[in-house]
C-alpha cells in the first residue's frame, strides 16, 4: 500500500511540474497571438490538385507583400480567429470541387523576428463525380420546374455538397412558392465504395395545401393601418407563397414610411403555430419613421454643361400627411461653379413636390411639381433668364427591375435686362422658348451596385413630344436611349461598356431644334480628353451650337488598386452630327486614356486623363478631367 501511495505522490508531482513549461510555453503563445504579429510567410504542403497560389489565395493570412512594405496596403496580420477562417475557406475550395473526404490542418510557427509562419497540411483524399440526379418521388404538376433545379446537378460534374443543399432549398422554394410551405424535402447520397461515382437523391413529401389567413398591423403611431395593408400583394384565403411575403414586405418599405418592416406568421399566446396551420395568420410589424423631415446637402455634383460642380441644397416637407402616405416637399437649391477664377452661381432653384401614392385607388402614384429658378446674371451677360417649370407625372414597376415612367410638363421663360428688339434673335441664339412636352421612359437596372456597379446591366430608354397639338413656341421629337453592361473577370478586374443614341427632330413648319435641346459632347461624361461641349457644330461667333444626332460608345477596364483606390483604363468613341445625311464613320473621334478613382462614401471621384487619338479637325494632345461618380 505504501508502494503504491509513493508511486502516486511521485506521478502528481512529476504531472504538476513537468508540465509547467508546456503551460508556460503556451501562455507565451497564446501572448504571442494576442499581439496580432505580421504574417511572413504561408507555406502549403500535400495539395497536388490545387497550386500553392489557389490555397494562398483563398484564406484570409496572407504574406506581406511589396505593397504592405510601403504601406499602400494594410499590412496583414494573424487573429484568433485565422485558424478557423483560413480551415473553412480551404475546405469549401476542396469540397466544392468533389473533394469531400479532404482534412485539412493548419499550425503557426514563430519565426525569429518574432513573425507568423502559417503552415498548411492538406490530404485531399479521392475525388467524386456525380452519376445521376433523381427524384423517386411522384412529383405531379410540380415535375418540370423540380427537374429544372434538379440539372444544377450536373452528371459528370464534380459532387458539390453545397450545391446539392442549394438544389434542395430551391426545390423547397418551388413548393413553398405554390401553397406547400410545409413540403419536406431531403436529399441523400450514395457513394460507391470502389468507385468515384455518386448518386443524388432528392425525396419529396409536400404536406398539404395552405391559404393566407388574415393580416394584423402592429400598433402604428402616425400611420393608418390601411396605408400598409394596401401594400401587400396576397389576401386571405389566397394561395400561400413565400415570394409573395417578401415582395410585400419590400413594398411596404418602398413607401419611405418605414425604417424596419417584418412580415411573419402570427404566433397566438407566444406559442409556435401548428407543424400543419393550413391558413395562418400573420402580422405585420414596421417601425415608422417621422413624418417631418428638414435635410440640408452640400457636396460635388454634376451638371448637364459642367463636369464639376458644387451643389448647396434644403429641403423640408412632410412624408406622412394624414397618416396615408401623402408626401409634400419644398426644396431650395443653388449649383456653384468650381475650378474657375472665381466661383459664381450657376443656377438657383426653388421646388415644391406633391405626391400621391394611390392615385384613384391604383398604385400609381402621381407627382405634382412646381419649380421656380430666378434669373442668374452671368459674368459675360446683363439679361437674366427666369423660368418657371409645372410638370405631372406617373411611374410604374414592370418588375422588380423594370420601370415605366411618363408624364407632361409646362414651361415658362422671361427673360429681362434686353430690348425688346433683340429679344426673339436672342431666344432663338439660346434655344429659350415656352415648351410643352409629353414624356415617356423606360428603364430596367440589374446593377449590383449603383455607385460601383461590377456586374449585371442599366438600360434606359427615353422620349419626348415637344410642341405640337399641346401647343408652344417649339415642335420636336427626341430619342435617347442608354445601355450599359458590367462583367467581372479574372479577380477583381470589371469590364464596363456603355452605349449611347440620340436623335432629335423639328416636327413644326419651322424644323428648328432649340440648342438647350440638341446634343452636346466631349468632357469628363461622354468623350474624354476634349472639354466640356467642345466637339460638334459651332456658331458663327465660335460657341458649341449642338447637333440633333449622337452617337457615343465607351470602353472600360475598372480594377480595385490599394487602400481606397482604383484605377481604369479606357476608349471613348463618338461624335455628333447635324443630321442623319452629315453621319460619316471616319469622322468618329477617338480618345484614349487612364484614370484614378478615390472611392467615396457619396460614390467615386475620379481624376481621368484623355489622349486624342482620332481626333479630326481637333488640336492633338489630351485633357484631364476631375468627376464624381463613374461616366457610366
Amino acid at each position: 500500500m505504501r508502494t503504491r501511495t509513493t508511486t502516486l505522490l511521485g506521478f502528481l508531482i512529476i504531472l504538476m511540474f513537468g508540465s509547467e513549461p508546456a503551460l508556460a510555453r503556451r501562455g507565451e503563445f497564446e501572448k504571442w497571438i494576442s499581439k496580432k504579429p505580421f504574417i511572413s510567410e504561408v507555406q502549403v504542403s500535400g495539395n497536388k490538385f490545387f497550386s500553392d497560389g489557389d490555397i494562398k489565395g483563398a484564406i484570409r493570412s496572407k504574406s506581406n507583400g511589396f505593397w504592405q512594405s510601403v504601406r499602400l496596403r494594410k499590412r496583414h496580420r494573424l487573429k484568433k480567429d485565422s485558424k478557423s477562417v483560413d480551415l473553412a475557406a480551404v475546405s469549401y475550395l476542396y469540397r466544392s470541387n468533389g473533394f469531400i473526404f479532404a482534412t485539412i490542418e493548419e499550425e503557426f510557427e514563430v519565426a525569429p523576428d518574432s513573425t507568423a509562419i502559417v503552415k498548411i497540411d492538406i490530404s485531399e483524399g479521392r475525388r467524386l463525380f456525380v452519376s445521376s440526379s433523381y427524384s423517386p418521388t411522384d412529383l405531379g404538376s410540380f415535375t418540370e420546374e423540380v427537374a429544372h433545379h434538379m440539372r444544377q446537378i450536373e452528371r459528370g460534374k464534380p459532387f458539390n455538397p453545397y450545391k446539392v443543399s442549394q438544389t434542395t432549398f430551391d426545390i423547397k422554394t418551388v413548393y413553398a412558392n405554390k401553397g406547400y410551405p410545409y413540403a419536406d424535402v431531403r436529399d441523400s447520397v450514395l457513394i460507391y465504395e470502389d468507385s468515384d461515382s455518386a448518386d443524388v437523391l432528392f425525396v419529396v413529401d409536400r404536406g398539404p395545401l395552405t391559404l393566407f389567413g388574415d393580416v394584423q398591423v402592429d400598433s402604428l403611431k402616425y400611420t393608418v393601418d390601411h396605408t400598409f395593408l394596401r401594400e401587400l400583394i396576397f389576401k386571405p384565403g389566397d394561395i400561400y407563397s413565400r415570394q409573395r411575403i417578401i415582395d410585400s414586405r419590400q413594398r411596404v418599405y418602398s413607401t419611405g414610411l418605414a425604417s424596419y418592416v417584418d412580415l411573419s406568421v402570427q404566433n397566438n399566446d407566444g406559442e409556435s403555430p401548428s407543424e400543419h396551420d393550413v391558413r395562418p395568420d400573420f402580422l405585420l410589424k414596421v417601425l415608422e419613421r417621422k413624418p417631418k423631415f428638414a435635410n440640408v446637402r452640400t457636396g460635388a455634383g454634376q451638371d448637364i454643361e459642367q463636369d464639376l460642380v458644387w451643389d448647396l441644397g434644403v429641403e423640408f416637407g412632410n412624408r406622412n400627411i394624414s397618416g396615408k402616405g401623402r408626401q409634400v416637399r419644398f426644396e431650395l437649391f443653388s449649383s456653384f461653379l468650381v475650378f474657375v477664377d472665381e466661383w459664381r452661381v450657376l443656377k438657383e432653384r426653388f421646388a415644391f413636390d406633391y405626391t400621391e401614392p394611390w392615385f384613384l385607388k391604383i398604385r400609381l402614384p402621381l407627382n405634382l411639381r412646381f419649380a421656380v429658378e430666378p434669373g442668374i446674371r452671368s459674368k459675360t451677360q446683363n439679361y437674366r433668364i427666369s423660368r418657371i417649370d409645372l410638370g405631372l407625372t406617373t411611374a410604374k414597376d414592370l418588375s422588380k427591375v423594370t420601370r415605366i415612367a411618363g408624364g407632361v410638363a409646362y414651361e415658362k421663360v422671361n427673360i429681362t435686362g434686353i430690348p425688346a428688339d433683340q429679344l426673339e434673335e436672342l431666344k432663338k441664339e439660346e434655344g429659350i422658348s415656352v415648351k410643352r412636352k409629353l414624356l415617356i421612359s423606360l428603364e430596367r437596372d440589374t446593377r449590383n451596385n449603383l455607385l460601383l456597379p461590377i456586374r449585371g446591366s442599366y438600360f434606359r430608354l427615353d422620349a419626348q413630344y415637344v410642341g405640337g397639338f399641346l401647343g408652344g413656341d417649339d415642335s420636336f421629337v427626341k430619342f435617347t436611349s442608354n445601355l450599359s453592361r458590367y462583367q467581372n473577370f479574372y479577380g477583381s478586374n470589371v469590364y464596363a461598356w456603355n452605349y449611347r443614341f440620340g436623335w432629335v427632330e423639328g416636327t413644326g413648319d419651322d424644323p428648328y431644334v432649340p440648342t438647350t435641346d440638341r446634343y452636346y459632347f466631349g468632357g469628363g461624361k461622354t468623350l474624354r480628353g476634349y472639354g466640356a461641349n467642345d466637339v460638334g457644330p459651332l456658331t458663327d461667333e465660335g460657341e458649341p451650337a449642338g447637333g440633333r444626332v449622337l452617337l457615343q460608345t465607351n470602353q472600360e477596364i475598372r480594377r480595385p488598386l490599394f487602400w481606397k483606390f482604383w484605377g481604369s483604363v479606357f476608349v471613348d468613341v463618338g461624335n455628333i452630327f447635324e443630321d442623319f445625311e452629315y453621319i460619316k464613320f471616319s469622322e468618329l473621334l477617338v480618345s484614349l486614356g487612364a484614370g484614378l478613382q478615390y472611392v467615396s462614401p457619396v460614390g467615386p471621384v475620379r481624376l481621368d486623363y484623355g489622349h486624342r487619338l482620332v481626333r479630326g479637325p481637333y488640336d492633338q494632345g489630351g485633357q484631364f478631367h476631375i468627376s464624381i461618380l463613374y461616366a457610366f
